[in-house]
């Protein structure tokens, strides 16, 4: 290695003192990562070159897929902070999160030792059902069936859909679902009743559950969401061979493949849109949803089929003047979005699991009170350039030699920290460093969930498709 390169760095954030919370490293999740990488501007910038003005309400993301150390990674591009924003006065999720009630069910079979082709056997407010979970979940995502969403939930549980699969740590810090579809019928998610099953002779019952846990995040039990956490869940599902082992639900393949199916065959709101701004033949995995008079929307992963690039979008916007205009709306809206940021996706800074060239990087304190923080970032390896990011501003550039930067104290909102090592202008070497000021009994000074406010939650609408 070369000589350190020294580069000291201003920066307007909090200071602690030593009586209060301590400097701690922390794990960024995928939420924090997105949020601190993702491009708020690009896209509002474009539309005002162009005089365009997005429809009513609307919010839109663009992610592009490409490979990190052989791991999907993600780069961002919101329109303002819609994509992080959750489920406000105006953006009900609709039968978006049918898919995070279908994996839900198939978790929880899981930790029977079933798949989907279980057949299982249970009464609710619409009276008995029997038949095989695969059936429900092609129904509730190919034919958005709320009676199908409704027993799915029941089949998943409540406190296992919201506090295990949508916990904050896995990158769903707003993400609810309380709400039941066909509330007419049984009004009830939070009473699950007890379920027998039966798959090729294992047979066995699954208790009664009930749960009277409160997520204030998303007030009226309703169903709450941001843009960002309805694509991580689907890129889940319809990536999974290829994640981490770390960021793969525990599903059956058969299930996974049973659910790529589905999505690719579930009418798509926003297909048109994006096929417009590609200017090629599309595959589209998708769940759209709509509330009459209220809301449409949809978030799907694409395939680009004549380049195979992969790109994930959602978009929502409010229905008025009827269902065809909006879909008009909605499809110039996504049209506009991907073409003003899809050749912007190579030059980003993506969301990625650390892998690659070993990179290391370490932090002190330089004193007492407000001195400044110190981080020092090495690669090791034939590379080309290694830089250090905070956050999307390139603070630090060396053509491989070490890195020294100074900079002010973070404070208690997350600091991050990310580090790439490139051949060429391929990303070899990905290492983040997450550095927030955290209560030294362990209590967190902050959150994700203080980043945007919830907003006041839409009430009960009276359709979901």
């Amino acid at each position: 290695m070369g000589a350190v390169l020294g580069l000291a760095i201003l920066g307007a954030v909090g200071v602690a003192s030593s009586s209060e919370p301590v400097l701690t490293e922390v794990e960024p999740t995928w939420y924090e990562k997105a949020m601190a990488l993702a491009d708020r501007a690009a896209i509002a910038e474009a539309f005002a070159r162009r005089g365009y003005e997005a429809p009513a309400e609307a919010y839109l993301l663009v992610g592009g897929v490409s490979k990190v150390a052989g791991r999907p990674a993600y780069t961002w591009f919101s329109l303002g902070d819609t994509g992080f924003r959750a489920s406000a006065d105006s953006f009900w999720p609709a039968s978006m999160v049918k898919l995070v009630a279908a994996v839900g069910a198939l978790t929880t079979l899981r930790a029977h030792g079933l798949t989907g082709s279980a057949r299982v056997s249970f009464t609710d407010g619409r009276g008995v059902y029997r038949g095989a979970v695969s059936n429900l979940y092609s129904s509730a995502l190919t034919h958005s069936n709320n009676v199908a969403y409704d027993r799915l939930m029941k089949i998943a549980g409540f406190d296992a859909v919201n506090d295990g699969l949508l916990s904050a740590e896995s990158g769903f810090p707003f993400m609810a679902m309380q709400r039941a579809y066909d509330a007419a019928n049984d009004p009830q998610l939070r009473i699950s009743p007890e379920i027998t099953y039966d798959e090729r002779g294992r047979k066995g019952t699954i208790p009664l559950r009930e749960s009277d846990r409160v997520h204030s995040q998303c007030p009226d039990d309703g169903n709450c969401a941001t843009l960002f956490e309805m694509l991580h869940f689907l890129a889940r599902v319809v990536l999974h061979d290829e994640l981490d082992e770390r960021d793969r639900f525990d599903l059956h393949r058969t299930d996974v493949a049973a659910l790529r199916r589905c999505l690719d065959a579930s009418p798509t709101r926003i297909g048109a849109g994006v096929e417009a701004a590609l200017r090629h033949p599309i595959a589209v995995y998708n769940k759209g949803g709509r509330v009459p008079d209220r809301v449409v929307n949809d978030h799907a992963l694409v395939e680009d089929l004549r380049t195979h690039r992969r790109y994930l979008v959602a978009a929502s916007i409010r229905e008025e003047g009827g269902k065809e205009a909006t879909q008009e709306r909605l499809t110039e809206l996504v049209r506009r979005g991907v073409r003003s940021v899809k050749g912007e996706l190579d030059g980003g800074i993506p969301a990625a699991r650390d892998g690659g060239v070993p990179i290391a990087i370490s932090w002190r304190r330089e004193g007492e009170g407000a001195a400044p923080l110190r981080i020092e970032v090495a690669a090791e390896g034939e590379i080309d350039s290694l830089a250090l990011y905070a956050g999307r501003e390139e603070i630090a550039r060396s053509r491989g030699e070490p890195l020294v930067v100074t900079r002010a104290t973070p404070g208690a909102a997350l600091s991050l920290y990310v580090a790439i090592a490139r051949k060429g202008k391929k990303i070899v070497g990905y290492k983040t460093l997450g550095l927030a000021l955290r209560d030294p009994n362990g209590d967190a000074e902050s959150s994700a969930l203080e980043t945007f406010s919830p907003g006041v939650h839409l009430g009960a609408p009276r359709l979901v498709e």
